[in-house]
């Protein structure tokens, strides 16, 4: 990336030498572009804080999903001690169920939004997992499965209740 953007700035330069040395481009006209649009927008974009105001929503939202995930630890582990295939599993705190975690949630694991228990094998994990009294499920965690209280029947209500 560095390389492309010398190449990007000795490009622009034999640009505006060869502008210069044609007569098409004169000094003044240079240096009033440079100085007039070049700073008002570099002065307009710091006073606007939109630098600052994209990386403070970015922050928000993980405080955010650190909280909205608050419930969930990741487990995982390696196989294959040469290739290192990792396995990911998820428990939910909440209801004592863990499951396979999906890429959403390995990738929030590896991001540190989830905290993550390192274990040096599957048992090892299972025993951990039976510690906490967690029960197995092996299939891939669905959203509903992750939230941070139990799945309630679904009651049923009068019409009147309904349309209210």
């Amino acid at each position: 990336m560095v390389g492309s953007i010398v190449i990007g700035e000795l490009a622009i330069l034999l640009l505006v030498a060869y502008l210069l040395s044609s007569g098409l481009l004169d000094v003044k006209t240079l240096i009033s572009v440079v100085l007039g649009e070049v700073s008002i927008t570099l002065i307009l974009y710091y006073l606007l804080g939109e630098r600052r105001r994209g990386k403070t929503e970015e922050f928000a939202n993980i405080l955010d999903s650190v909280e909205k995930t608050s419930h969930l630890r990741g487990y995982s582990f390696s196989v294959a001690a040469p290739l290192h295939v990792w396995f990911y599993y998820v428990e939910n705190l909440a209801t004592k169920q863990y499951y396979r975690a999906p890429n959403y949630v390995v990738d929030m694991i590896d991001r540190g939004i989830i905290e993550e228990v390192e274990c040096k094998n599957e048992k090892e994990m299972r025993e951990v997992l039976a510690k906490n009294k967690s029960n197995q499920n092996e299939r891939e965690a669905n959203p509903r499965d992750l939230l941070p209280f139990p799945k309630a029947p679904k009651k049923r209500i009068g019409k009147q209740a309904q349309l209210l």
